[in-house]
C-alpha cells in the first residue's frame, strides 16, 4: 500500500551510479535485471508517476558518503562544509 505524503515539488534522489539512474528511468524489463528485488521497482514506479526524479551526481559531490563510508580527513572536512556541519 502506497502512503501519500503531500509535496510541493518532485523529490530528487541523487546517486553516483549511472546504471542505477538508467534502471530507474527505463520501465522495460530485462532478463539481466530479474534478480533485482521489488524495492527497485517501487522507485521505478515513483519515477514514472512523476513523484521522484533520479539524477546522477559525481562521487565528488555525493553528500551521502559522509554517512555511509569511512573517509579521510580532507574528504570528511569538505563534505562537512558542504552540509554546513561543524
Amino acid at each position: 500500500m502506497k502512503t501519500m505524503i503531500p509535496m510541493n515539488s518532485v523529490f530528487k534522489l541523487y546517486v553516483d551510479n549511472e546504471a542505477a539512474v538508467k534502471l530507474a528511468q527505463n520501465p522495460k524489463f530485462y532478463r539481466r535485471t530479474k534478480h533485482i528485488r521489488n524495492g527497485h521497482f517501487y522507485v521505478r514506479e515513483c519515477v514514472s508517476d512523476g513523484e521522484l526524479e533520479v539524477k546522477r551526481v559525481t562521487a565528488e559531490f555525493q553528500l551521502a558518503d559522509i554517512m555511509t563510508k569511512p573517509l579521510l580527513k580532507p574528504r570528511l572536512t569538505t563534505l562537512c562544509d558542504k552540509i554546513r556541519l561543524t
